[in-house]
């Protein structure tokens, strides 16, 4: 029971932009993908409002209700990956799988190799029409590359992976708002301009 009221009073804490910017991750990490991909710019704005609502909501909730509620807020405050604790909770009964995180290790890693790829194919994308040269496009994707794959080498630390993590989903965030913003204005002038 004192769990479950601990559960209760933490949820009146306004969650910060950190948390706000993970539950919303799943809409904003792809967004930008509609320059690259023509389905992309069929997405409804009531329909992102509706996704919001009933996935990422939800989302956020079970991240912070599940772990206060088995762990307790002192406890959880020593977890680093609450996401993990999050499925590990949740108990299926498929014969030899008996914890649903048995399920979310290979989706983890299915999404983190499919968005390497994806954002690989972008920014490759987005050099070679910046830089119409082609030996220094190729030389600048392998050098960029070069500095993530030694980047990813050096930080082993969860912590300062999971810090950093954080800070990336934060400003893509605060980037996606301030150019969408940016985008509706000039369109709204030009519509202006163009009656």
């Amino acid at each position: 029971m004192y769990y479950i009221k601990t559960a209760v009073i933490h949820s009146f804490k306004l969650p910060n932009l950190t948390t706000i910017a993970a539950a919303g991750f799943f809409f904003s990490g792809v967004s930008h993908l509609s320059l690259f991909n023509p389905e992309f710019k069929k997405i409804s704005w009531k329909k992102t409002c509706l996704i919001y609502i009933f996935a990422g909501l939800p989302i956020a909730l079970l991240a912070i209700y599940i772990p206060v509620g088995t762990l307790g807020p002192y406890m959880l405050q020593k977890v680093q990956l609450t996401a993990v604790t999050t499925a590990d909770t949740i108990s299926v009964d498929l014969f030899f799988i008996e914890r649903a995180l048995y399920i979310m290790l290979p989706l983890f890693f299915l999404l983190s190799a499919s968005d390497f790829i994806v954002f690989g194919y972008v920014s490759w994308s987005l050099i070679k029409k910046a830089i119409k040269n082609k030996k220094l496009s190729f030389f600048t994707v392998n050098i960029l590359g070069a500095g993530y794959t030694i980047i990813s080498y050096l930080i082993k630390d969860t912590e300062t992976m999971l810090r950093l993590g954080s800070l990336c989903i934060t400003l893509a965030l605060l980037y996606h708002l301030f150019y969408t913003t940016l985008v509706f204005i000039l369109t709204k002038l030009k519509e202006g301009i163009n009656r």
